[in-house]
């Protein structure tokens, strides 16, 4: 049986400090955390700015101090393995387009179904199907082969587009500068 990950409804266990215990490492069944970690404190680098291969953690937020001193703070708004983040492109994950939509470019709609939420996408209809799609508003906890859909605006019949997410779409990480 795997371990879960800590998230924000994991609990911080800690033993009585005047009680000597034996031994003082977790059981099986737990696992330890830094309280950095779970406390939310800010992490300084003077690294490069996160991008979407650098690892993270939901909610995690780094300090990146630039070479000229200034200061950049970047949030993880999604981790690897269930985030699909801004800017990517879905194109290759289409599995049912309408064919019948009004041709129009830079449409937004949001996006229904899957395991996770928030994803947003934008597109183009041109011969009245879905191209050019991408991620506008960051998705998280999504799986592979959750299926997700958006409506066509002025389609008739069949009205949405059906993206089947895959693994590869998934594992990337997404840090926001703020």
């Amino acid at each position: 049986m795997a371990l879960e990950s800590l998230n924000q409804k994991s609990k911080i266990v800690v033993h009585n400090s005047a009680t000597d215990l034996v031994d003082k490492t977790p059981l099986q069944a737990y696992q330890g955390v830094a309280v950095e970690d779970v406390a939310g404190f800010e992490k300084i680098t003077y690294a490069v700015n996160p991008d979407n291969t650098t690892p993270g953690v939901y909610g995690e937020s780094i300090v990146h101090i630039q070479g000229n001193g200034v200061l950049k703070r970047w949030v993880c708004c999604g981790e690897f393995g269930s985030t699909l983040y801004k800017d990517q492109p879905l194109d290759s994950l289409i599995t049912t387009n309408v064919t019948n939509g009004t041709d129009d470019t830079a449409v937004t709609a949001n996006t229904s179904g899957g395991s996770g939420s928030g994803a947003g996408v934008q597109f183009d209809v041109v011969g009245g199907a879905a191209e050019n799609i991408i991620i506008r508003r960051t998705g998280i906890n999504y799986k592979a082969g959750d299926e997700i859909t958006f409506t066509v605006p002025g389609a008739t019949g069949v009205t949405d587009v059906v993206l089947t997410l895959d693994q590869n779409s998934l594992n990337n990480y997404e840090w926001l500068s703020i």
